[in-house]
């Protein structure tokens, strides 16, 4: 079952941070994106993390699972114990920061 475009924009009204946080279709499901680093899916209308030491102690315990089938675990937050406590956007700029920067896109006709 693919993401609704609901389930994709209630998550992306969640945060209230001060980076550019957008979601973008991604083979029929969502790539959330915090000032151009992928740092969450939503797959099957669920929200997904990548992990990240900072985002394992923020979300303490927290159930883990892969988006999609052979993909690696990723965190799986209750959103809605995070929805307006600002542990959303934490959570999201924590990530952000501790995940290395997107590689560079090959130019075409290298």
């Amino acid at each position: 079952m693919a993401t609704s475009q609901a389930s994709a924009d209630a998550i992306l009204a969640l945060y209230t941070g001060g980076g550019e946080f957008v979601v973008k279709k991604l083979f029929g499901e969502y790539g959330a994106y915090l000032d151009g680093k992928i740092v969450a899916l939503i797959c099957d209308d669920i929200f997904f993390v990548k992990p990240t030491p900072g985002g394992r102690t923020l979300l303490g315990a927290c159930e883990e699972a892969p988006p999609y089938p052979g993909a690696k675990p990723c965190l799986k937050p209750d959103l809605k114990a995070l929805a307006g406590s600002g542990r959303f956007d934490e959570i999201l700029e924590t990530t952000w920061r501790e995940l290395p920067a997107p590689k560079p896109k090959a130019r075409k006709g290298s």
